[in-house]
C-alpha cells in the first residue's frame, strides 16, 4: 500500500471543525454571510434548509467586523 493509499483511507475518519453561520445576501456569484469563523482562503460548505445538495465556497474577503 502506498503512502497516498494510506492517506486516502484516513480521510473519512478525520475530525473536522464545524461552524455555522447564516447567508445574508446573494448578489451574482457573491454570497455574503454572518457568523462562520473562517479565514480568507478557507473552504466552507453551504447547506440549505430545503435539503438540496450543499455547495462549496471559498472565503475571499471580509466586510465590516
Amino acid at each position: 500500500m502506498t503512502l497516498l493509499d494510506k492517506m486516502l483511507q484516513t480521510l473519512p475518519n478525520l475530525n473536522t471543525v464545524q461552524s455555522t453561520g447564516r447567508v445574508l445576501r446573494i448578489t451574482g456569484t457573491l454570497i455574503e454571510a454572518s457568523g462562520p469563523a473562517a479565514g480568507v482562503g478557507e473552504l466552507c460548505r453551504i447547506a440549505t434548509s430545503g435539503g438540496s445538495e450543499p455547495c462549496m465556497a471559498e472565503v475571499i474577503a471580509f466586510h465590516g467586523s
